[in-house]
């Protein structure tokens, strides 16, 4: 038996998880989130390789993100998994942050013609709970990139 990891294969983004993401969702709002599924997978156009994560977000439902491992995003992957969950083990095992807290930052996307929200940065939690907002829609973000 070979030692090669299975990637699984995902639409770009996973369409199903994303068009059932409340709208209810702030733009730019930070949320204290679980997470509820991790997975390492790859595009089929493409064959990018990311990790594909949902978060669970008390009182307002769930919410997706994919975080990448091109060359170019790797080291800050590899830097939020570290700094958000303690995470660094390989990407394959990455199933184990399911359950850990955290906190996201919610932007909006446009694809296939469709808006919708998505996890777009985690940091370690912060926020004790989902009613602890920090007056989430004066929420400034300064630089994203610290997030």
């Amino acid at each position: 038996m070979s030692n090669e990891t299975k990637t699984k294969v995902v639409s770009e983004p996973q369409v199903e998880a994303i068009e059932t993401a409340p709208m209810s969702f702030m733009q730019d709002c930070k949320y204290a989130a679980t997470v509820i599924k991790a997975e390492y997978a790859k595009t089929p156009n493409k064959g990018t390789k990311g990790l594909f994560l949902v978060f669970n977000v008390a009182g307002i439902g769930q919410i997706e993100g994919a975080y990448w491992l091109s060359d170019k995003a790797k080291p800050y992957t590899d830097k939020t998994m570290n700094e958000a969950f303690g995470f660094r083990g390989k990407y394959r095992d990455i199933g184990a942050i399911v359950g850990s807290n955290c906190e996201i930052l919610v932007k909006y996307q446009d694809y296939n013609g469709k808006t919708f929200p998505r996890a777009a940065f985690i940091n370690a939690t912060s926020l004790q709970s989902v009613d602890d907002d920090a007056g989430c829609d004066e929420v400034e973000v300064e630089n994203e990139g610290d997030l």
